[in-house]
């Protein structure tokens, strides 16, 4: 139903049509809420009526709705009006792509600039599970700014009707979908599919690294890489026809057509398997990349994947730094650069010991998988095994200059063997190594149950440098420039968390003396950048290092965490390895015990926010949404860490103790409890964490909350709520200040209290013989004003951030919104609860302790759920981190 300009949708005050989208009308529109400018895209009537369908794209569009990208254009929610339905997206001026291409083909240096904004565009998607199955010049808007936004991202899977009927057909469904067709879809999208997806088969990321490909292609010529007059023309063009790339101009660089060829193979096994590659290309991170023609091994298939290489080492040759002579003068890298590799159809084994190994040049990584050492140059996205290292190996570590790979064979041998393959020479017996590193001297250095050895890397007699007393345990040798000291963990601990509190220490080994460096902490490696790393839990730290004194000069900071630990006996090795040039590869995981931050839509569907695995409680959002508070261990052990999700980074925050944290109004500060006492710290990392007086606590309680003015924070004891105002301590320094709302009658304890949004009630649960129950009071308190909520056992009580909704856990673990009818200063009113999820897949929505989720403005909710109790979406396989110059990261996290 077309909407008139000046009508109310929901809302939304309708401004103007826009034009005629892939889905229905577009329209301009008014958020009246929030005050900003929106479209409005009404869903075709065959769709809006199709219950479970819109059921099941509500849920998909949640999961878009999660996307945050500068060149990804928004979903902000799904509206309804009557029988018309809305998507409310983001409202992105300026022409399409599609638009711009029927100008005429697109100057060289402009085309580059769009297609690195959409390749870190699919890229972003991609690592977060999500594929865009509908890629084209329609669906990527450019500002006037140079901004690139593209629009609709996974909308075609979205909109796929009857997917347990049509699984296969329903990967392609903007062409065997009739309501699709009918809703004004044009032939072009035909033209975009890559051939998986053309014949109704499963769908990936290579599918949208084809349609880039095409997209690419049209830019550089002014038309489309496959056409036809009908959709069966185009298609049949896209299975059986290559495209023409002699149409592209020929002030083109001939590295180009190689780099359209890599995206536009037909067989998706021969296709670029990663935008990230095509990404770190264009910025010009590979500078010196390895001969195309020459094989790793010497395997049958090597032509297959040497063609992917001579693919990759082109787009490496082709920077898009330096616009005017791209692809002719590599740009110099880029501080940082960080991208994933994905294994194949193989797996990771040998979990025990260390799995992965990097170059000293960034050039090779190296990882134990299927039995085997796989070999992968850091410019080609293929892997390939090595010839002779199949012996269920572990513990893998290069040569110093790259040409050799060195590992444990399961015959109880260190050997090495040529990167190229071939037969691996013994060098000496020896147990299962606890790490082990090639010097720049000629010597491999190793530890085992004995102690720290060494043997010369021509094999010969090992020799006993550093022995182990009867109770201690040593492992991650390392040689420190000089080559009279070396850097090592031991401990005399056994069980879970041993090495978590392991010494790292240097020994000199001409004088025997053995010095500690740092308490509390496994896997060092010192860095000619001036730095000692370690791991802690699954967080790598790293510490300012003097070398001449043998002593760290500043507190440890965490730099990256999600660093997954071995399998099996807590043997201390961590899953990470940092380059002689500065790069790092890590594998992410984390302990069972541990938890993720999760994103839960209102259906109860979680989402994973990434790298936030850690022994998390109590999250609490940010005003601004973007950061989350958490306590990270429990007791003395507890401190506060910091989770940001623009960088998807956690930094520690408190290095002395903390729990129970919670923003203060303005988002500039943390307060926290520490023994009884509550404390506040700057949330920005600028400052040390100051006392507040007069506030003394007892038992578990507080702090839970400031009003919105900064005026009032909430905290207490089971006699009742205290407010602390800043600058008002209680007469005694350190004695708890006047109860601000007491005990209701019959309750024996109070706790977890809330402020409304407006500030003028708060939301509290109190305990009786009974169970608990959820009330409100005004504040400041007054008598008669408190209301009980709930007959029923339940806790935890939320506002939502407009004030609208009261949450609550009830008890059976259900979290539960009660409209709220009025919140003035006079009265309350509330609707009965409606149940909207179980909780009981989550942790911590217990009703003892402290609140263990929050709500974002966008009525989400942020919670703890244990790893891996629920698959993430996307690509299941095992994945390797891979930072470039990450180095450079660290200097400025750890000046």
């Amino acid at each position: 139903m077309p909407l008139a300009t000046g009508s109310r949708f929901g809302s939304y005050e309708v401004l103007g049509a826009i034009g005629a989208g892939g889905m229905g009308e577009v329209y301009r529109a008014r958020d009246t809420k929030l005050g900003r400018d929106v479209a409005l895209k009404i869903l075709p009537d065959a769709f809006a009526h199709d219950h479970e369908r819109l059921a099941r794209f509500g849920r998909e569009a949640q999961v878009l709705a999660s996307l945050s990208h500068p060149h990804i254009g928004a979903i902000y929610g799904l509206e309804d009006a009557g029988d018309t339905k809305a998507l409310v997206l983001e409202l992105v001026e300026g022409p399409t792509l599609a638009d711009r291409i029927a100008e005429g083909p697109i100057p060289v240096d402009e085309a580059l600039l769009i297609a690195r904004q959409i390749a870190e565009a699919l890229e972003a998607a991609h690592n977060a599970g999500i594929v865009h199955r509908d890629l084209k010049p329609a669906n990527i808007k450019l500002r006037d700014d140079g901004t690139v936004k593209v629009l609709d991202f996974g909308l075609a899977k979205a909109m796929d009707p009857t997917p347990a009927a049509s699984s296969r057909l329903s990967f392609s469904p903007t062409i065997t979908t009739p309501a699709m067709t009918q809703a004004g879809l044009i032939l072009g999208t035909a033209a975009y599919m890559s051939p998986e997806q053309a014949k109704g088969k499963s769908v990936d990321r290579r599918s949208d690294i084809w349609a880039f490909g095409a997209v690419l292609f049209e830019m550089f010529t002014g038309r489309r890489a496959f056409t036809g007059d009908e959709v069966s023309e185009v298609l049949a063009s896209v299975l059986a026809r290559e495209p023409q790339l002699a149409a592209i101009p020929d002030n083109v660089p001939g590295r180009i057509r190689q780099i359209l060829k890599a995206c536009l193979q037909k067989d998706p096994r021969q296709r670029i398997h990663d935008m990230a590659d095509v990404r770190l290309a264009m910025e010009g991170a590979f500078d010196s990349p390895r001969a195309a023609d020459t094989p790793l091994t010497t395997a049958p298939s090597a032509s297959r994947w040497k063609m992917a290489a001579v693919a990759a080492s082109v787009i490496a040759a082709a920077g898009l730094g330096g616009i005017g002579g791209w692809g002719l003068t590599p740009a110099p890298p880029t501080p940082k650069q960080h991208f994933i590799h994905r294994l194949g159809q193989e797996s990771f084994t040998r979990t025990g010991r260390p799995v992965l190994a990097i170059s000293s040049d960034n050039r090779r990584l190296a990882y134990v998988a299927d039995a085997q050492i796989y070999l992968r140059n850091i410019d080609d996205p293929i892997a390939r095994p090595i010839t002779g290292t199949n012996e269920n190996p572990s513990s893998p570590f290069f040569s110093p200059n790259g040409e050799w790979i060195g590992f444990w064979a399961s015959s109880g041998e260190l050997k090495k063997v040529q990167i190229a393959g071939g037969t691996a020479i013994p060098l000496t017996k020896a147990d299962n190594p606890l790490g082990v590193s090639w010097t720049t001297d000629g010597t491999i250095i190793y530890a085992q149950s004995s102690g720290i050895w060494r043997v010369t890397e021509t094999a010969g007699v090992p020799e006993h440098i550093v022995k182990a007393a009867p109770d201690e345990r040593m492992h991650a040798p390392q040689m420190l420039p000089g080559g009279d000291g070396v850097l090592f963990a031991v401990t005399t601990e056994s069980g879970a968390g041993a090495w978590d509190g392991a010494s790292i220490v240097v020994q000199s080994l001409s004088r025997g003396e053995r010095k500690v460096v740092h308490k509390g902490g496994a896997n060092p490696r010192y860095l000619a950048s001036g730095h000692l790393v370690y791991v802690r839990g699954n967080t790598l730290f790293a510490r300012p290092f003097d070398l001449d004194a043998l002593e760290p000069r500043g507190g440890p900071v965490s730099v990256i965490s999600g660093v997954r630990r071995a399998a099996g006996a807590p043997i201390g090795i961590a899953q990470y390895a940092i380059s002689d040039q500065g790069a790092l590869v890590y594998v992410t995981g984390a302990a069972q015990s541990e938890v993720d931050l999760v994103m839960i839509d209102r259906s109860g569907k979680p989402q994973v926010l990434p790298g936030s695995s850690g022994d998390f409680r109590y999250p609490h959002m940010s005003p601004d949404d973007m950061r989350i508070v958490v306590q990270r261990g429990d007791a003395d052990e507890a401190n506060i860490w910091i989770y940001d999700r623009n960088g998807s980074q956690l930094r520690q925050l408190t290095f002395e103790g903390g729990q129970r944290p919670v923003w203060t109004h303005d988002g500039t500060a943390i307060t926290f409890r520490k023994g009884d006492e509550l404390w506040q710290i700057p949330a920005d990392f600028s400052g040390v964490a100051k006392r507040l007086p007069g506030t003394k606590v007892t038992g578990t309680q507080g702090p839970y909350d400031w009003d919105r003015n900064g005026k009032v924070l909430l905290h207490g004891a089971a006699a009742g709520i205290h407010a602390f105002q800043p600058g008002k301590p209680s007469a005694a320094d350190g004695g708890a200040p006047a109860v601000a709302i007491p005990l209701p009658e019959g309750a024996t304890g109070m706790a977890r209290a809330r402020f409304s949004p407006n500030g003028q009630w708060v939301a509290y649960m109190a305990g009786s013989a009974g169970g608990a129950s959820i009330y409100v009071g005004p504040f400041p308190h007054r008598p008669g004003g408190q209301q009980k909520l709930t007959n029923y056992n339940a806790g935890a009580p939320v506002w939502s951030r407009d004030g609208r909704e009261l949450y609550v856990v009830a008890v059976g673990g259900n979290l539960q919104a009660l409209e709220v009818l009025e919140a003035s200063a006079s009265a309350f009113r509330y609707s009965n609860p409606k149940t909207l999820f179980s909780v009981l897949p989550f942790i911590g929505f217990s009703l003892e302790g402290a609140t263990n989720y929050d709500v974002t403005s966008d009525r989400h909710f942020v919670a703890t759920m244990p790893v891996g109790s629920k698959g993430e979406e996307g690509d299941p396989n095992e994945k390797i981190q891979i930072v470039l110059n990450w180095v450079e990261e660290l200097k400025r996290l750890v000046p």
